[in-house]
Parts: C-alpha cells; structure tokens; sequence
C-alpha cells in the first residue's frame, strides 16, 4: 500500500493533523494501536457517574482549541462559577489559594519573613547560568515557602513532577524571560499585564463538553475519512526507502509514504527511529514518565461536611500525605454523578511518590479513603462508587537538559527530511499545545509534500 502520509498515533495532536491533512486533500493513514482515538483524553459512563480517564478541562485562552470547536461547531461549557476557588492543604487544613497580590499579602500559607522575601524580589540580582531546576530559580529568588507551599503543588497539578529535577526555562519559559528582560519576575509581570482599554474577549474560565473532553477527539475522529484511519494497529517497524519510508506493521502489512508523522509518547518514538537515527531515539530515550493513578470516588453528598466550593486542592509535597490533590469533579460540571452524589477524583503517584501509584486495588482505594477522611475531617466516607485508571508512563517531564535534549532531536530530524516528530514532550504539554502542534505538523507536511522534487501518490 502507498500514501502520502502515514500519522503515527491518533491522540489529539495526531487527530488534528489528519483533520488537516483531510482538509487539504492529502493522502494519509492515520495509525494507532488502541482500538479507540483520542490517546488519554477518554471519558467512561459507570455507575451513573461520568468519568475522565485523562484531562478534565482546558482554559478559554486556549485559543487553537476555540477555534478547532468553531469548525467543528462544538460548544464548550464552562465550569462552575466556585471553581475560581483552589485549595492548598496545610497543615491539616484546607487553604484557598491566592489569586491575587492582596490575598497573597494574608495568605497563611506564607509566614511574614516569606512574604518579606517575596517582596525584596523587586531589587534581586539575576542569576546567571541558562538552565536550573524550578526548586533551585524559586528559592534563589521567592524564598523556600513559594516553592514548598504554592509552586510545587502547583506543578504537581500539571505535570505529577518534582520542582528538584524540573528545568526553569523549559517549563516556565517566561519567568526566565522576565528576570533576563525587566530583572524582577514581579517586574516582568506587571510589565506584561495590557494596558489602555479592557478586551472584549471572553472572560478566562475553564471548559468542557457535556459528554466530557472526549467530545472534542470524537468529533475531529468523524471528519477523517474511515478508510483512513487504523486503530488496535500497531507499527512494528520504520525504515527509510528510496522513496520515502517503509513502516512494517504488527500484522505484517506493508505501506510505503513519501511522509511520517510521530504523534506517539517520547519513549515509543525512541524505539521506532533506533535504527533511522540513533542521534534522535538517544535523547527522547531519556525522557522520563512517572506512574500516576487516577482513583475515582463516588461519595454520598451529605457524608462531605465541606461545601465543595472550588476546583479542589493540591498537597505541598513536603506534606506527609499519599494525594497529589483532588478535583471535585462534581462540582465543576453538571451531571457528574447521580443526584446525591459527589465525583472526586484523586490523583496518586507521579515523579515524587512513584510507589503510591504502584499499590494494589484495595490499598490504593483505602488509602485515598483515608486521606479524604483526614481533609474532610470525618470518619463517615464509604465510597458507593470507585474506579481506578493506572498509568504506568503518564506525563513527560521536562526535567533539567530538557532543551538541549530537544535541540538535539531538532538537528537530527534536519537530517531525516520527510519525518515529522511532535506531540506533548516537545512544545507544551497542555491540550492546546497539542493541537498547536498538530496544526503547524500539517503546514510542514504540506510544505514538504509541495517541493518540486516529490511526485505525491494516491493511496
């Protein structure tokens, strides 16, 4: 078989180049071992409760999803007013937050000598060196309580990961970019903030589909012609050809395409290019993802003697406490559970805590009984549902030397024109990010498939 394009892995990146692709009328195989698309982004009716497997939201800033939704004529649905609250528990406690200087000023969770130290970060020097670990730029210039109460459950919340080993300028490039340019992160952010006349775009909130996020990826999934599309396929092998590349797949069928684009997690890419380019598969090898489990709980409403009135929280991780954090699910969205019910969905494991995820059914399930109980403050908590998604490689850290690593890859693939690598490892790890990717893959695959030289073939 012949195409123009073959797309390794239909997540969201992948899916949204082939709808581009589609789009422009170029021939492509879309491939995945999965029997379903959409990669993590999966939502499961059970028990009369709606759960997400992966992601829960994306913000109303996420501007190349809001478009992708107006194409495909999706309307989002935004999260419950009471989401704007975040909790930190600490010490023992369930704190909101700080969004805002003024809250920042009172907050508890920042004793007078740390919020001291977060003021004297106007007149801070700049630290010299191009790369250092989160831990080591927040301590340097916010203090040890930034990092240990706000920053690092912050970031757990994102990517499970350890502020120790996270690289600054890979995972907050502008808090870099605002101590080099104004010398001062506070600085920075106030010279950041538009001035003049208040935008009428939509206010920021957070959003979902009724049926959860798992609407979007179907959607897209419906504009891509079947016959173009190959799930519970897997690829067994890449090589490159006088035309192009070979892929073999696991059930011995061969396809040759002028283009490939790798859409798959870092480590399944390192196996596939070992042989095209060892210079490449090297540094995505090396890239790391921790276990995580998603413990899901269905709870009798009237057993929580807590209003529910936010987000949910996150642990500090010098906390003693088996959760990464907890979203009240429930509460963002209508329809989450039953009436009388409450979904929340806790979060075990990640770069810091990889054993906790690593635990048996009924260990994982009472030790996140236990942990609720303790922030709720109640012995009452028997859960009517639970449900449990373990993954064993779940988010991609962009740990120190992230970027050299990707420096790295970047000149390999300019030796290996045709083949096309992106996904969630690369530039950004949020859904928007994805689909960013997605779309400016598409561009360079059209870009490179209306060279002179090529001759474009017909599946």
């Amino acid at each position: 078989m012949k195409t123009d394009v073959v797309i390794i892995g239909a997540g969201l990146t992948g899916l949204t180049a082939a709808y581009r692709l589609a789009k422009a009328n170029i021939p492509f195989l879309l491939i995945d071992a999965s029997d379903t698309v959409g990669g993590l982004i999966q939502a499961e009716e059970f028990e009369g409760f709606r759960l997400e497997k992966g992601p829960n939201t994306f913000p109303s800033s996420a501007s190349e999803i809001m478009s992708l939704c107006e194409e495909l004529q999706l309307q989002p649905m935004p999260v419950s007013p009471a989401a704007k609250n975040r909790y930190i528990y600490f010490k023992n406690q369930l704190i909101p937050a700080p969004d805002s200087p003024m809250k920042g000023l009172t907050t508890p969770l920042l004793s007078w000598t740390g919020k001291m130290k977060v003021i004297a970060e106007l007149w801070q020097s700049p630290g010299a060196g191009a790369d250092e670990t989160v831990a080591a730029f927040a301590r340097r210039r916010l203090g040890h309580e930034v990092l240990d109460n706000l920053l690092a459950p912050f970031l757990s919340g994102i990517y499970a990961g350890d502020p120790e080993r996270l690289s600054l300028p890979a995972v907050f490039p502008r808090l870099k970019g605002w101590e080099r340019s104004s010398g001062s992160i506070l600085k920075g952010l106030m010279a950041s903030k538009p001035k003049g006349k208040k935008s009428k775009k939509m206010p920021y909130q957070l959003l979902s589909f009724p049926k959860g996020l798992s609407q979007l990826t179907q959607a897209i999934a419906q504009e891509i012609p079947q016959n173009q599309l190959l799930l519970s396929t897997s690829v067994e092998t890449l090589r490159k050809s006088s035309e192009g590349y070979d892929i073999v797949l696991a059930n011995g069928q061969r396809i040759q395409s002028k283009a490939v684009l790798m859409t798959v997690p870092a480590w399944q890419a390192s196996h596939l290019l070992a042989d095209i380019s060892p210079e490449m598969a090297q540094p995505l090898a090396q890239i790391h993802y921790p276990h995580l489990s998603v413990v899901h709980l269905g709870l009798e409403r009237s057993a929580i003697p807590h209003p529910l009135d936010g987000f949910g929280f996150l642990v500090p991780y010098r906390e003693d406490f088996p959760l990464l954090g907890c979203i009240w699910s429930s509460a963002l969205f209508p329809n989450r559970a039953p009436a009388g019910q409450a979904l929340l969905t806790c979060f075990l494991g990640g770069r810091l805590h990889p054993e906790a995820a690593s635990w048996d059914e009924k260990t994982l399930l009472a030790q996140t009984v236990n942990a609720l109980s303790q922030v709720f403050k109640t012995q009452s908590l028997e859960p009517t549902m639970h449900r449990i998604y373990r993954y064993s490689q779940a988010i991609p850290q962009y740990e120190l030397g992230h970027l050299e690593r990707m420096t790295q890859v970047e000149n390999a693939l300019k030796k290996t024109p045709g083949l096309f690598l992106t996904g969630n490892y690369r530039k950004g790890i949020a859904l928007n990010d994805c689909v960013k990717q997605g779309n400016q893959s598409a561009q360079d695959i059209r870009d490179f498939l209306s060279q002179p030289a090529l001759v474009c073939v017909s599946p």
